[in-house]
């Protein structure tokens, strides 16, 4: 690959004509675009390369990271920095009168994730990579992700998030990986001396294409990969099509490929939670059939699987990857269930992501049974022998029934992992404490060593160095450049803490920070803010609400919200001593009873109101002869607005209403905007 600049032009030059036959100036933006995530992708996939050969000549333990999701970000900016080609590639194009920013913008954030275990998952690969450890991410290639919203007549209105036409450029197709899923059908077992045979008859089988995704670690010493999983099937059914039946003929090859189309269907549906279901059993069957061919193929036996891999568990959803694992040791390789058992509980681990217990995912025996026989077959003997574990430590019939992995006709999932895995963490101090005092109390005390905290961290590398590289520059010219590698490094700054130079410079670059962002909003919304007196720079949307909750409201103070409402408002109103007053949005319509808000505006101590356009969680929008009646009421009684979701886009059609805007400029002071950007 290219080593300067002007190698870098002549190959970028090279490749648009190889493959479009276009010359730089004729080509289009979007192929500028393909062609230069193209080029980056090769090079990472060069440090993968010298990452699993020295895998292979250190005898390496490798990690698979399982989870639904990844959101992963976009990899154009994030790869070219850490391969250390940025300067090189944006200067480069820069002499080609090619626009890095622009082709940027082009890269749509890859539909692979949602919320935090997501995030958690991938800053785990930006870290693991950049730590040269063998590692890789195992998920499913969704054709959409969540949902890109839209508001229709007042109400939110869920369209695809398609990402794969711009991020295809970063997936490698792995046909030659490919293994079958099998689902439903009848298990038929039979012995041959002291030789236990299962097959499954009658199922409808899958096909996993696995396409591979390069994620480089920090100066390209090595890289990671994201393994994601296509459903495919094989054509149709050609005697229903020839017999006219043409569209039962397509219905089973659409059937099966949904398994891969969206991230997170809705499960409020029986068709949804048995579609949920085949998405985790899809992505756990392929992944582990996947590891253990690898296995075999270095070293012909199950014997050491554990010792040489690790597979991690990211939230519930990949459980089955337990009894898969046991499915294919007992069934396909031969092992008797204590010895299988052994490997198994030593090869996985799991990390919790929630403290209520109510929250835990369970299915369904019934539907657990139907879709998976055989699976359902082993997690059934699973319980059995934890359930007689259990009974022999404790004679106690509750905590038996409470630690079973089956019980009142569902499979509880975590309780399956905490049974299986020989680790289990919480993802902060406080919450991993909780896990051991109540969630998984009865767990801990009788196997205290296996519970383990492992704090959430982030990806410093984007949010730190690539997000604000004026203060990147500083802290390295303060501390060195040990702290992009090791973030723990970062403490050395502590001894700064009353320079008052330090503060001084520290200070200037926040400023500038405020001010580029006072300049956007005056370009894109045509406000004048102060960058001291108006800009304040929070960490998340959450704490921004926190801080406008504090500025304009004193303790003992009431605040007006509309329910159904954000679990944040109700705790941060009572975080700050104020008391909210929750004026009901009456479904389905989501509307409000203006009387019934009037009483609420009417109390001496109410201060303020905390309006979000949308609502959030009910997605209703609010129109305008409703926005002028809560401007109206704010003025009336002297009501400060705080609103929500500034800058969102409801439509290609549609302006967004700003409650301002009821009462003109005049009424600013009434309203501060809380901007969350992103929305």
């Amino acid at each position: 690959m290219f080593s300067n600049k002007e190698e870098f032009k002549q190959q970028y030059a090279e490749r648009m004509i190889k493959m479009y036959g276009r010359s730089l100036d004729s080509a289009h933006i979007t192929e500028k675009y393909l062609v230069l995530g193209e080029m980056v992708r090769e090079y990472a996939s060069i440090h993968w390369k010298k990452t699993k050969d020295q895998v292979a000549a250190d005898n390496a333990k490798q990690l698979y990271y399982f989870s639904m999701e990844f959101l992963i970000g976009r990899l154009m900016t994030n790869n070219m920095m850490n391969l250390g080609i940025y300067e090189t590639v944006r200067d480069g194009l820069a002499e080609l009168d090619i626009d890095l920013n622009q082709l940027e913008d082009l890269e749509s954030d890859a539909g692979l994730g949602n919320g935090g275990l997501g995030r958690l998952a991938a800053c785990f690969m930006d870290s693991l990579a950049s730590l040269d450890l063998p590692a890789m991410g195992c998920s499913i290639r969704y054709e959409y992700g969540l949902f890109r919203q839209k508001i229709v007549d007042g109400m939110q209105v869920e369209l695809p998030d398609v990402w794969l036409p711009g991020g295809e450029v970063w997936l490698v197709p792995r046909e030659d990986k490919t293994v079958l899923v099998k689902f439903e059908g009848t298990v038929e077992d039979s012995w041959d001396a002291q030789y236990h045979h299962v097959e499954l008859k009658d199922c409808k089988t899958v096909k996993a294409v696995p396409y591979d995704m390069m994620v480089a670690g920090k100066d390209g010493k090595s890289a990671a990969v994201l393994r994601l999983w296509s459903a495919k099937v094989d054509g149709i059914d050609m005697a229903m099509f020839n017999q006219g039946d043409y569209m039962r003929a397509m219905e089973e090859k659409a059937m099966a490929e949904v398994i891969s189309k969206v991230l997170y269907p809705a499960d409020n549906h029986p068709e949804g939670k048995s579609l949920r279901l085949r998405q985790q059993y899809f992505l756990v069957s392929a992944s582990v059939q996947d590891i253990v061919a690898r296995h075999l193929r270095d070293y012909g036996s199950l014997d050491n699987f554990a010792e040489m891999n690790a597979i991690h568990i990211n939230d519930t959803h990949p459980t089955m990857a337990i009894p898969e694992l046991m499915r294919i040791m007992l069934d396909e390789c031969g092992y008797g269930w204590d010895d299988a058992w052994a490997i198994v509980t030593q090869a996985a681990a799991y990390t919790n992501h929630t403290v209520m217990k109510e929250a835990l995912e369970c299915w369904p025996e019934d539907l657990f049974r139907s879709l998976l026989p055989r699976i359902h077959q082993i997690v059934k003997e699973i319980d059995n022998r934890y359930r007689a574990h259990i009974w022999e430590q404790t004679h106690d019939a509750g905590k038996v029934e409470a630690m079973a992995v089956i019980s009142g006709g569902v499979v509880r999932m975590a309780n399956l992992c905490v049974a299986t895995c020989h680790s289990v963490n919480g993802v902060s101090g406080l919450h991993s404490q909780i896990l051991k005092d109540t969630v998984f109390n009865d767990y801990y005390k009788l196997t205290p060593d296996k519970f383990k905290n492992v704090t959430n961290g982030i990806a410093h590398r984007r949010w730190l160095c690539q997000a604000n590289p004026e203060l990147t520059a500083y802290i390295t010219e303060l501390i060195g450049d040990g702290f992009i590698y090791n973030g723990d490094e970062l403490a050395k700054l502590r001894k700064f803490a009353k320079d008052k130079k330090v503060l001084r410079k520290i200070g200037e670059i926040k400023y500038n920070n405020k001010k580029a962002f006072a300049d956007h909003v005056k370009k894109t919304m045509g406000i004048e803010l102060d960058p001291d007196k108006n800009v304040l720079g929070t960490i998340g949307s959450t704490e921004a609400m926190m801080a406008t909750m504090m500025a304009i409201s004193n303790p003992g103070d009431k605040i007006v919200i509309f329910s159904p409402y954000f679990e944040n408002y109700a705790a941060q109103s009572l975080f700050n001593s104020i008391e909210p007053i929750f004026v009901p949005l009456v479904p389905p319509a989501f509307t409000f009873d203006a009387d019934r808000l009037e009483e609420a505006f009417k109390d001496p101590k109410t201060k303020a109101m905390l309006l979000c356009n949308p609502s959030n969680p009910s997605g209703r929008v609010f129109t305008k002869d409703e926005l002028q009646t809560i401007a109206d009421l704010a003025i009336k009684y002297d009501v400060i607005m705080g609103q929500f979701f500034e800058n969102i886009l409801i439509d290609y059609f549609t302006n967004h209403l700003k409650i301002k805007a009821c009462h003109g400029d005049k009424s600013n002071k009434k309203y501060p905007d809380c901007m969350i950007l992103g929305k």
